[in-house]
């Protein structure tokens, strides 16, 4: 099973004109719900928009800040090495190739307890 889904991704981002190397990128940093998600959304629209969290190596400056909105991200908050942002599926790859970027999430949303 987990072929099955390592290869649909592959045939995704190969049938988006993602690169090898952005391929390896993604798939070396993004986690399994990301990757599910992307999968899905590929099938219906890859110019959708996903959340998702991002890891760098280092605090977020401004010349990461250009490197990521270049690659298609569209920041929300900056703490520290973290970042939230949107961004493409088809963009998603380039996000991960980013040499600073370690590790990308699917945005979890949380629903606020009920009494």
């Amino acid at each position: 099973m987990r072929r099955i889904a390592l290869w649909s991704s592959i045939t995704l981002f190969a049938l988006a004109g993602c690169h090898d190397d952005e391929l390896a990128a993604f798939r070396g940093k993004a986690d399994a719900a990301l990757r599910a998600r992307v999968e899905a959304a590929w099938k219906s629209d890859p110019d959708e928009w996903l959340d998702v969290l991002g890891q760098c190596r280092a605090a977020v400056g401004e010349p990461e800040r250009a490197a990521l909105e270049r690659a298609g991200a569209r920041l929300g908050a900056v703490v520290g090495e973290q970042f939230t942002a949107q961004a493409a599926v088809k963009d998603l790859g380039r996000i991960a190739k980013l040499e600073f970027v370690v590790q990308l999430q699917a945005a979890r949303t949380a629903e606020p307890l009920r009494p």
